[in-house]
């Protein structure tokens, strides 16, 4: 699991027969009604998302690498007032990822393909590693819900899976409204 907080990730076994795993988060994100949700694994691909996640953010579907989009210019960064803001996060969510569990060839792979591809991406893996934030607050520009600010918590899911839910919902009246609305319209 990430490690956010500097403790220790090692969940007493007594605790995790009451925990949800993260393949028992998939079955339920679409009759999250109301609420935007994202499953991510440890290499940031898609797991899941729930409706509303999917209308918030189109480009974030089943299979869909979380750094991928945000460095090779998927994800239109001028979407996002916080853009460089996010993507030193999604390059944390990285690092944190890689410094709990052993290189494998699809870390490789990710971090080679977005150095050859992204200058970005290279200028924030390279920097001074910053701590991954569990919560939030991004300012998005959304095709029909317009100006939005969003906040987001990360939550690690148990038993094991490697796992990381994000939800976001609005951090004012007017993004709360809007994201009703993206509700209703989906």
């Amino acid at each position: 699991m990430m490690n956010f907080s500097g403790r220790d990730d090692r969940t007493p076994t007594y605790m995790e027969s009451g925990m949800v795993s993260g393949e028992g988060v998939v079955e339920f994100l679409h009759s999250w009604d109301g609420v935007a949700a994202t499953l991510i694994d440890r290499h940031l691909n898609v797991s899941g998302s729930s409706r509303l996640a999917e209308a918030l953010f189109p480009s974030l579907r089943m299979g869909t690498n979380l750094a991928r989009e945000m460095f090779l210019e998927v994800i239109p960064r001028r979407a996002y007032a916080s853009a460089e803001d996010l993507s030193y996060q999604v390059v944390a969510a990285l690092h944190a990822s890689l410094a709990w569990h052993e290189d494998d060839a699809e870390f490789e792979k990710i971090v080679g393909e977005l150095s050859a591809m992204s200058r970005a991406f290279s200028t924030a893996w390279a920097a001074d590693r910053q701590q991954l934030r569990p919560h939030g607050v991004l300012q998005a520009t959304h095709q029909s819900a317009g100006e939005l600010t969003i906040r987001y918590q990360l939550l690690e899911l148990a038993g094991g899976s490697n796992a990381i839910l994000i939800v976001w919902r609005g951090a004012d009246p007017e993004s709360e409204h809007a994201l009703k609305q993206l509700v209703l319209a989906s």
